[in-house]
């Protein structure tokens, strides 16, 4: 026995005479209607996003309303997020050669680097090396 499951709804892809505003409203309405932002392109879900803000400035809008936008402002802007760690890419992990005590990553790793200590600068200035110190004895001479 095999489960089919439906297709996801998808938006009707960006007329050429459509402007952009429009097109994000088309997207916005979208996922207000379907709740799906997974079939939507990342030029949609920006322009989404954007009217989101254009969309809450009526001023004849019920609160439930406004929730549900908010809602759906919320699930357009992970999607992005979670676009753009997908898409980025991974940072290399550090590996140091055998024989080497403290590890790099994990739970022994240092939790801060080590301060760089430097002594303070002497207050006077610098004049060559110190003159050898002369003996005060009358019974040796040098």
């Amino acid at each position: 026995m095999t489960t089919t499951y439906p297709r996801l709804p998808e938006l009707a892809p960006r007329q050429p005479d459509e402007t952009a505003e429009h097109y994000g409203l088309r997207a916005f309405n979208f996922v207000v209607a379907t709740n799906v932002t997974a079939t939507l392109s990342d030029d949609a879900l920006q322009l989404a996003a954007h009217v989101y803000r254009l969309a809450i400035a009526r001023a004849d809008l019920m609160q439930a309303t406004i929730d549900r936008f908010a809602d759906c402002d919320r699930a357009i802007n992970a999607t992005i997020r979670r676009r753009a760690v997908v898409d980025a890419p991974a940072k290399p992990v550090k590996v140091k050669p055998a024989g080497v005590d403290k590890p790099d990553v994990g739970p022994m790793a240092p939790l801060l680097p080590s301060p760089i200590i430097r002594p303070p600068a002497p207050s006077f200035a610098y004049a060559g090396p110190a003159p050898a110190p002369r003996l005060q004895r009358d019974d040796i001479d040098f």
